[in-house]
């Protein structure tokens, strides 16, 4: 069961912000928002697209653009993007539009429905300049009613950075699947490769975790840390 509730997060400066921890997650006060269980419990359709982004990344320019590619025209009719916004409108809103529907949503993979995999839909995902999505965040803070934020840009910055005023950064997938590999075997990966500085990313590809995995996660996992193999 959800444990949706009303926090006050406090910024360096002492300065408050409303928000809703839901799951873990602390989300803005939308007037019409709903919980993390209930986006989980959206019937996914097989043709359903998408639009999955951190919060101030350019989700309404990239959502107005994709419809118009859609349908091949300017769109002018009554559907908005707070519609088929699924953590702030319910299903009802959206459960009837037309196929293909664009859904959107700046929660991760695993508070959405496990459809959104099962069913293979197309997922579109935007990335931003992390200072222009700081800025643009701190003025949503300050004119955004549920949020009642009255603080200064100095003490904003670094909570907003830990993930108190959202989902980490950190935590926000590059390509929104699922990481294919544990933190413990990330650690083995550099291990094996700390210890063999000939050992080939094509080798460990292959038999290091016992299952074959691309050549592009290995090279990954091990460039956070500064190993740079081939």
């Amino acid at each position: 069961m959800s444990q949706a509730h009303l926090v006050e997060v406090p910024d360096d400066g002492g300065d408050t912000c409303t928000l809703i921890k839901d799951n873990g997650v602390n989300l803005p006060v939308f007037p019409d928002g709903v919980t993390i269980d209930d986006v989980r419990s959206v019937k996914i359709r097989g043709d359903d697209i998408m639009l999955c982004t951190y919060p101030k990344s350019g989700t309404h320019w990239v959502h107005e653009i994709t419809r118009e590619l859609l349908t091949g025209e300017i769109t002018n009719d009554d559907v908005t993007m707070g519609q088929t916004f699924m953590e702030c409108a319910s299903e009802v809103k959206y459960a009837n539009l037309q196929s293909p529907r664009l859904l959107c949503s700046h929660l991760l993979m695993k508070h959405l429905p496990e459809d959104v995999l099962n069913k293979k839909i197309k997922i579109i995902t935007v990335l931003r300049n992390p200072k222009d999505v700081a800025v643009s965040f701190y003025n949503f803070s300050k004119t955004f009613p549920g949020a009642k934020y009255k603080g200064k840009w100095e003490n904003y910055l670094q909570p907003l950075f830990q993930g108190k005023q959202t989902v980490r950064t950190l935590d926000r997938p590059r390509t929104w699947r699922p990481r294919v590999t544990t933190p413990q075997e990330d650690r083995y990966l550099r291990t094996l490769h700390l210890r063999n500085r000939f050992l080939t990313v094509t080798s460990s590809e292959a038999h290091a975790l016992g299952r074959r995995i691309s050549t592009t996660t290995v090279t990954r996992r091990l460039r956070t840390v500064g190993i740079r193999a081939y």
